[in-house]
């Protein structure tokens, strides 16, 4: 277990002892903490962004005030809002890199057109 993990999990337990309210669902979102890095992991995520998924997960479960009606309920909603969460990561991904080839496009056309006129400028 890396040290990322450890952390994490001591700073869940601290959560758990500390939060009164929805305590259950916590306990079910600690007893299920390696199916969700499994899922996270099987998405495509990398171990820092992972943690940022756990983190606002737990943040998730503590906000969670509707009662399930069981385990299986809670185990549910919390691979629900997992899977959820690793979709939204992606998208973020995506949306970033797309942007990033636009502006790189945009300056080797630039530079391209600052060349077709015979200057040659310091700045790209």
């Amino acid at each position: 277990m890396n040290t990322i993990s450890v952390d994490f999990a001591v700073e869940m337990d601290q959560a758990t002892s500390e939060s009164l309210s929805g305590s259950n669902l916590l306990d079910v979102f600690s007893a299920e903490l390696g199916r969700l890095k499994r899922i996270i992991a099987g998405m495509g995520l990398s171990a820092p962004d992972g943690e940022d998924v756990l983190q606002d997960i737990s943040i998730k479960a503590l906000k969670q005030t509707r009662e399930l009606e069981s385990p299986e309920d809670d185990i549910r909603w919390l691979i629900k809002v997992t899977v959820n969460r690793c979709l939204m990561e992606q998208r973020r991904r995506r949306t970033f890199s797309r942007h990033a080839q636009e502006i790189l496009k945009r300056k080797q056309q630039t530079k391209m057109a600052i060349k077709g006129n015979g200057r040659e400028s310091d700045y790209c």
